[in-house]
C-alpha cells in the first residue's frame, strides 16, 4: 500500500505570531476642561434675561456683544428662511429699500414734530416756538421791564409789587393761584344736576349734595344720559364696552354724524372718505374670513353669542357718546330735544322727576351685593372735600 499523501501546505513563517509589534489604535477624544462657575453663571443669567424680554418683545437672531444664534425664546424680528432639516436655517431683515426710507421719514418727522413744540407764556398766553429761546428770554424780559417800569403786580396790579422781596413776590403770586384754585372748586357744581330729580346743585356745600343723592332710592337711575341705554340690564361686556364707546368718550357735536359700525370687524365708517372706504371694502369685506360679527349701532363683538343674548342686546342698544344730560336717567326719554319752556317738557317733570320714588332701604341694596364699606368710603371722601370748603358732614 503506498504511502498516504497530505495536501496540507509545511508551516512558513508568515504564520508564526509576531510578538512586540506597533498597534494602531482611535485616537482618545481629549476631556472637556471644567467650566468656571463665573463663565456658568454669566451664561446662565443672560439666558433668562432673554426669556424675560421675551415676553414683551421679540428676539434679534445679532444680539448686542454676542455672537449671532438662532431665537430659543419667542418670535424673532428676522425673517427666518429654512430649506429642510438638511440645510441650516438662514436669516434676512424684513426691512426693504422702500421700508427703510419711509421709517427715515417717519422719524425724521417725528423729531420736527418735537420742534414744532409751543410755549406759552404764564402771564399773557403769548405763544412762541419751544426752540425760541432767544425770542422766549425777550418776551420774559418784557414783563420784568413792565414790573419795574409801573411797579405793579402782573396779576392783580398791585402798586406794592416793587418795594416787595422775592420771596414775598413769589407768595403773592402763590395766594393769586391759591385762590383761583378755590374759586373753581366753588364752582365745580354750579353746571351739575341730581340725575334723580334734575335739582341744580348750584351753590351748594359738597355736603349737603351728599345728602341729597343719598336721600334718593338705590336703583332710581337706571338709564345712561347720553345714550338711553338701560345699564341695569346689562352684562358685564355690555357694561364695559359702553364705559368705553359711551361714557369715556367726549361729546359729539351735532355737526359730526352718528357713528356707524361695520359688522365685520367693527370699525366705525361713518367718516370714512372715499379711499378709506375703498380700503376698508378690499381689506375687511372681501378679504377678511366671516367668523365675526359685530353690533352696527355701538360696535361691540357678538361673536359666540346666542341668538337669546342677540336679541336682548338689539332690543336695548342705542347709538353712543352724544351729549350729557341727553336723555333723562330714571325714564330714558331724549329730554334734550325738549324745549324748557313746552307743556311736553312740564309734563315729564311732574310725572319722572317729581314723582314719588319707591320705598327702599340701604340695607337691602348692601344685601344685594353693594358693600356698606365702600357707601363709609364714599362718605368720608365727601367729608375730605367739605373740610376744604369749612364745611362738615353731619354724622
Amino acid at each position: 500500500m503506498p504511502p498516504r499523501v497530505h495536501n496540507r501546505p509545511p508551516p512558513t513563517a508568515n504564520k508564526v505570531p509576531v510578538h512586540g509589534r506597533e498597534r494602531y489604535t482611535a485616537p482618545y477624544a481629549a476631556k472637556n476642561p471644567p467650566t468656571h462657575w463665573i463663565e456658568w453663571s454669566e451664561g446662565e443669567r443672560y439666558q433668562d434675561s432673554l426669556k424675560t424680554k421675551s415676553y414683551t418683545r421679540a428676539q434679534s437672531v445679532v444680539e448686542s456683544g454676542k455672537d449671532p444664534a438662532a431665537v430659543v425664546y419667542g418670535p424673532t424680528l428676522e425673517l427666518p428662511i429654512s430649506g429642510g432639516t438638511s440645510v441650516p436655517t438662514t436669516y434676512a431683515q424684513h426691512l426693504t429699500p422702500t421700508d427703510y426710507r419711509r421709517l427715515v421719514e417717519e422719524i425724521q418727522a417725528l423729531r420736527n414734530h418735537n420742534l414744532e413744540r409751543m410755549w406759552s407764556c404764564c402771564i399773557c398766553s403769548v405763544q412762541f416756538n419751544d426752540y425760541s429761546t432767544k425770542e422766549k428770554a425777550a418776551h420774559l424780559k418784557l414783563h420784568q421791564d413792565k414790573e419795574k417800569l409801573y411797579q405793579e403786580c402782573p396779576w392783580c396790579g398791585d402798586t406794592n409789587w416793587g418795594f416787595m422781596s422775592a420771596a414775598e413776590q413769589t407768595r403773592h403770586i402763590s395766594d393769586h393761584i391759591e385762590m383761583a384754585n378755590v374759586e373753581y372748586l366753588d364752582k365745580f357744581w354750579d353746571g351739575l344736576r341730581c340725575p334723580s330729580c334734575n335739582e341744580c346743585f348750584k351753590g351748594w356745600e359738597a355736603s349737603k349734595i351728599i345728602r341729597h343723592c343719598l336721600a334718593h332710592a338705590p336703583g332710581t337711575t337706571q338709564y345712561c344720559d347720553k345714550c338711553g341705554t338701560n345699564t341695569h340690564i346689562m352684562s358685564s361686556i355690555e357694561n364695559f364696552h359702553h364705559e368705553q364707546s359711551c361714557r369715556n368718550t367726549p361729546d359729539r357735536a351735532d355737526s359730526i354724524p352718528s357713528p356707524v359700525y361695520c359688522p365685520r370687524c367693527g370699525k366705525n365708517t361713518a367718516l370714512q372718505n372715499e379711499v378709506q372706504r375703498k380700503n376698508h371694502q378690499r381689506d375687511c369685506l372681501d378679504q377678511r374670513p366671516n367668523n365675526t360679527w359685530h353690533c352696527n349701532i355701538c360696535g361691540i363683538n357678538m361673536t359666540g353669542w346666542t341668538t337669546e343674548d342677540v336679541n336682548k342686546h338689539r332690543n336695548n342698544c342705542r347709538t353712543p357718546g352724544r351729549k350729557a344730560n341727553t336723555y333723562c336717567q330714571k325714564c330714558g326719554i331724549n329730554v334734550g330735544s325738549l324745549d324748557p319752556k313746552s307743556a311736553e317738557w312740564h309734563r315729564h317733570n311732574e310725572t319722572c322727576w317729581k314723582a314719588a320714588e319707591p320705598t327702599q332701604s340701604w340695607t337691602n341694596v348692601t344685601a344685594k351685593g353693594t358693600s356698606m364699606q365702600n357707601l363709609m368710603n364714599g362718605w368720608q371722601e365727601a367729608s375730605h372735600f367739605s373740610s376744604y370748603h369749612g364745611t362738615r358732614v353731619l354724622d
